[in-house]
């Protein structure tokens, strides 16, 4: 009986690690969607029918308001964890926010890349209030799914190995997840502009496919963290109804120069990050003349990321993680200088 008892265990292990590690594949593919080739289907394709000069000057508020929501995360996402971390219901801390979090943000991520249905080709001062506001709402929730995503593993599991395979498996599936959207955005966006307008060019149609297919993507893998994993009641979760308010949170976060110096390092990245992936698809679409190549640039990734994350822990066993993050800020330079020449 009792190894009957030890053997469902494990299968319900199993089960809720593959649960947890689908969810990051969604989140990860949907950021990917949100912060990249959302500002290229702005610049691209969302005011391909508005005069230039009010294009032009829409694209301006919008890239402005997105680097704007970007660093007023810094401020907002501690104010968010403290909110979950407050949070007590039966369904448990963590996985009501996928839920609330995963569902919301990904329907008003359908809804920006409809265009908001047009509404700026009726009235563009309403365009750019409701774009506001419905841009900021879709980053709150997401923050909030992202924020709840990692921060419930040590509800999960009090053992820290087994915490620590529920971050593995999180970060393996949303390498593949971010990369795979870059393999597969140009192939769905030509392919369904070709089907509702008889084009293989982008079009308002395609994209819009794109981002209806991201949210079900972000909906069924946020549900699946939230139905297929259990919260347990540990003592080290319970320290976390001991939190105080969210200028407390401030105040902890302020003190903590560790932290501030990750937060800063991270935050640099960020913006390097989002700013060079950002305009790789403009390189093959204008100066290779290749789009269709693209998906290059996401097969490559999801490779070394199947070689360097079971590859990472052998390594660390016999080198420290300092010269590891220096070879790789390494390999990260030479990439650069090479794609620069």
């Amino acid at each position: 009986m009792k190894e009957e008892t030890t053997a469902a265990t494990k299968s319900g292990g199993i089960g809720r690690r593959i649960c947890y590690a689908i969810g990051n594949f969604g989140q990860s593919a949907f950021y990917n969607a949100l912060s990249t080739y959302f500002v290229v289907y702005v610049t691209s394709t969302m005011f391909a029918g508005v005069d230039k000069a009010l294009a032009t000057k829409l694209i301006g508020i919008i890239t402005g308001l997105i680097v704007a929501i970007r660093i007023g995360e810094i401020f907002i996402d501690p104010l968010l964890g403290n909110l979950i971390d407050n949070t007590t219901t039966k369904f448990g801390r963590f996985r009501p926010w996928q839920v609330i979090g995963g569902c919301t943000s990904a329907v008003l991520l359908a809804l920006v890349y409809t265009g908001l249905f047009g509404l700026v080709n009726v009235s563009e001062t309403w365009f750019i209030v409701l774009f506001v506001i419905v841009f900021i709402v879709l980053d709150v929730f997401y923050s909030l799914r992202d924020i709840s995503y990692w921060g419930m593993i040590p509800a999960l599991s009090e053992d820290s190995h087994e915490r620590s395979v529920y971050t593995a498996l999180g970060s393996f599936t949303g390498s593949i997840g971010y990369n795979g959207i870059t393999v597969v955005v140009i192939p769905i966006v030509t392919y369904f502009s070709y089907v509702f307008t008889g084009s293989h060019t982008e079009s308002q149609s395609g994209w819009t496919a794109f981002g209806v297919i991201v949210a079900l993507l972000g909906i069924l893998t946020a549900l699946t963290v939230a139905f297929g994993t259990k919260e347990n009641e540990s003592a080290l979760r319970s320290k976390a109804q001991e939190n105080g308010n969210p200028l407390q949170a401030f105040g902890a976060l302020a003190h903590n120069d560790q932290l501030l110096w990750v937060a800063l390092s991270y935050l640099l990245y960020a913006i390097a990050n989002v700013a060079t992936t950002g305009v790789l698809l403009y390189l093959f679409k204008f100066v290779l003349g290749q789009p269709a190549a693209f998906s290059i640039a996401g097969v490559i990734p999801i490779i070394t990321g199947l070689v360097a994350a079971p590859l990472y822990p052998i390594l660390n066993r016999y080198i420290p993680r300092r010269y590891l993050y220096l070879a790789g800020m390494v390999f990260m330079i030479a990439g650069y200088v090479m794609f620069i020449i």
